[in-house]
């Protein structure tokens, strides 16, 4: 822990509560009111100023990473609705304790942090009114990647429907647990999540 993030928080508690709000979160868009309104339920006021500095010093403290979204459209970074992540998800599990519910936001995560270790700088893609989970760039090259952990006849569309939009030609992945699924639509790979965690990043 840096001096300055010892230094400047005093009411741990209240810093716990934040902890478990974002991890309780991981993979949802997020805005500082979005905590504000949690601690006010709380019994606790916050202002958005300050929430934001204690999202610094965790940031700055590798307990959580911030991941800002970027219009595919317009080219460009949003400066609302990022993402937040945890740096550890055995430190989130540490904190909340293992539950399958949220199965499918730890697999976001591990892919977000997978990413990272690939030497990937990582964006969340917004076209539209879609989302694409991660826009992967690495030495000028380009990856899209959406994670889902079931993938099924039901819910294929939605999942790939984000990717189509895109008209470049940079790889485009659908990352899944459901085996039974993996394949390849329209040049969009769908591709076994553990399979892709555990290799080198390639050419896809």
């Amino acid at each position: 822990m840096s001096r300055e993030f010892g230094n400047n928080i005093r009411d741990t508690e209240l810093l716990n509560r934040i902890i478990q709000f974002i991890f309780d979160n991981v993979g949802s868009t997020f805005s500082a009111k979005n905590i504000s309104d949690f601690l006010k339920s709380q019994g606790r006021k916050l202002g958005v100023e300050t929430i934001y500095n204690y999202l610094g010093y965790l940031e700055n403290a590798f307990v959580i990473e911030r991941v800002k979204r970027f219009d595919l459209k317009g080219r460009k970074y949003l400066e609302t609705q990022e993402k937040i992540y945890a740096a550890d998800v055995g430190i989130r599990n540490s904190v909340l304790g293992y539950r399958p519910t949220d199965i499918a936001g730890i697999l976001e995560n591990l892919v977000y942090l997978n990413l990272r270790q690939k030497g990937f700088s990582v964006s969340v893609g917004k076209s539209g009114t879609s989302e694409v989970d991660f826009v992967a760039s690495k030495d000028g090259a380009v990856l899209y990647v959406q994670v889902c952990y079931q993938l099924t006849p039901e819910n294929l569309e939605r999942e790939v429907s984000p990717l189509r939009q895109i008209k470049d030609n940079y790889p485009k992945l659908v990352l899944t647990l459901s085996d039974l699924m993996t394949g390849d639509i329209e040049g969009i790979k769908i591709r076994n999540l553990i399979d892709f965690l555990v290799e080198p990043i390639t050419t896809y």
